[in-house]
């Protein structure tokens, strides 16, 4: 008899059904529950709820969803323009001579002193990063 439910006169005689307490006989319950979630409503002229709104949310939860897992990295416009040589040639003009050097020892006066073949290096160096 396990596996199959056995009735007598409308009433349980498996013992093990009243393990989690007795079970209702009403079968419009779980209609009831759901009537009381609002189901009935769901998508209907008569809603009480804002439809539209939990559409929106919906929505927005996915778009944000998919941002979280497909991150765009923002990048500063200003890094997408090429540098052009005269912009480099005047920038190193403007390079203040007197500065002590950063930690790799190169000091201004040395970019300075490159001449026109250390700025075409330079340059294609710049326009790689």
């Amino acid at each position: 008899m396990s596996g199959m439910v056995a009735y007598q006169g409308g009433v349980h005689t498996d013992a093990r059904i009243w393990k989690l307490g007795p079970l209702t006989l009403d079968h419009q319950a779980w209609h009831r529950f759901r009537y009381a979630l609002g189901h009935h409503l769901f998508k209907n002229a008569q809603s009480p709820y804002d439809e539209a709104a939990a559409h929106r949310v919906t929505t927005s939860e996915k778009q944000i969803l998919y941002q979280v897992e497909h991150p765009i990295p923002r990048i500063d416009p200003l890094f997408h323009t090429d540098i052009e040589p005269q912009e480099l040639q005047n920038d190193i003009k403007k390079l203040n001579s007197d500065k002590s050097p950063g930690d790799d020892g190169i000091t201004n006066r040395m970019i300075q002193a490159g001449g026109p073949k250390f700025e075409e290096i330079l340059h294609e160096v710049f326009g790689t990063l």
